[in-house]
């Protein structure tokens, strides 16, 4: 069979969609305690849609708590106090959580980010 004809007559290629890194994540992190700090409200509702069991911890109302135990720290630098950066660092480091760092909002470019900083 040939590839379909465009409407001006080319043959339209089909190119491979790019890496899920999405589900590599998903993978990598399914025996871990996965907690994500900063970024916008937006950014928050894609995590909790693509990552449910992953917890989000509020820009505002910075609840150390919910830290605790926690295996891996994502911190979305974007749309984020230096306040909440210094105190979920601080406590990251006393428990011995990584702390991973990310400035994009696509959440496939994240993944890549994290997945490489996990060595994976």
């Amino acid at each position: 069979m040939g590839s379909p004809l465009s409407p001006r007559g080319f043959r339209a290629r089909r190119f491979p969609l790019p890496d899920d890194y999405t589900a590599r994540l998903e993978k990598a992190t399914d025996t871990f305690t996965v907690c994500v700090a900063g970024g916008n409200d937006l950014w928050h509702e894609k995590i909790r849609t693509r990552f449910p069991d992953w917890t989000i911890l509020e820009n505002k109302n910075f609840d150390g708590q919910k830290l605790q135990g926690a295996d891996i720290l994502i911190i979305n630098t974007n749309h984020t106090g230096h306040a909440l950066v210094r105190k979920a660092c601080q406590q990251a480091a006393s428990q011995g959580t990584m702390v991973c760092y990310t400035s994009r909002y696509n959440l496939n470019a994240v993944a890549a980010d994290i997945l490489y900083a996990l060595g994976e």
